[in-house]
């Protein structure tokens, strides 16, 4: 079951099934994070996932008052949920294609064909402006003994 901020938030003309699914999933988590609130009563729980989640999450809803939230990509560093009774992770991390193509270019510039930029373009599109979407595949990891598996 994927946990992307789309299969919690829908476009308008998405199909009612789809419409219907979100808010399911939205529902239910709700009732997690409110769960794992009651369960830690005594202290103060934090929940990260991404902005545009935490907005729909708190659309009308009224979140529980020990939980505080945070944002991917924005606690490095900070020190401040370190005492919390429980944390819990909404949605999926999704770095920005540039970040992973950076990540990319760090390990591989040493290597006799280093890994080329997947956003070549730099704009976040495929060559018809469409969004890029992860590359499907099998992916070989070579082992150290050498022996290369999928």
């Amino acid at each position: 079951e994927t946990n992307s901020t789309s299969s919690f938030i829908g476009s308008v003309d998405g199909s009612e099934q789809k419409r219907v699914s979100q808010a399911k999933r939205l529902d239910r988590t709700r009732k997690a994070i409110s769960a794992v609130s009651s369960l830690y009563g005594m202290g103060r729980i934090v929940v990260g996932t991404n902005i545009a989640l935490r907005r729909a999450i708190n659309s009308g809803w009224v979140c529980p008052d020990n939980v505080d939230w945070c944002h991917f990509g924005a606690m490095r560093g900070l020190d401040m949920f370190k005492f919390h009774a429980a944390a819990l992770s909404v949605g999926r991390m999704e770095p920005p294609t540039r970040a992973i193509d950076g990540l990319a270019a760090a390990l591989t510039y040493d290597d006799e064909t280093p890994e080329r930029p997947y956003d070549s373009r730099g704009d976040g599109l495929d060559a018809e402006g469409a969004p890029l979407q992860p590359p499907m595949g099998e992916q070989r990891i070579r082992h150290r003994s050498g022996d290369v598996r999928i």
